[in-house]
């Protein structure tokens, strides 16, 4: 599915049509991985780059990819010891 978008001619302040598709792609990406819409690994593809590239654009915008409260660390941490006992 192709989709098109009229811009302001402001955009192309901020770079050529290239660098602009793939800046709305990534922004895109982290607000649909930030409302919990996809995975991580479904984000890393529809921003065009590797998951471990799109986890430092999460991290370098203050979005956790490990989402784990401190309950359920604990109960790791017990199922851990009692698997090591």
């Amino acid at each position: 599915m192709k989709l098109t978008i009229i811009l302001p001619e402001t955009y192309y302040k901020f770079g050529d049509s290239l660098q602009i598709e793939k800046e709305f792609k990534l922004n895109n990406a982290l607000m649909l991985y930030k409302q919990g819409k996809i995975s991580l690994s479904m984000g890393s593809e529809l921003a065009e780059t590797d998951i471990y590239s799109f986890m430092q654009f999460c991290k370098d915008n203050l979005i956790p990819v490990i989402d784990t409260s401190a309950t359920e660390l604990e109960e790791e941490l017990t199922n851990y010891k009692s698997l090591i006992k």
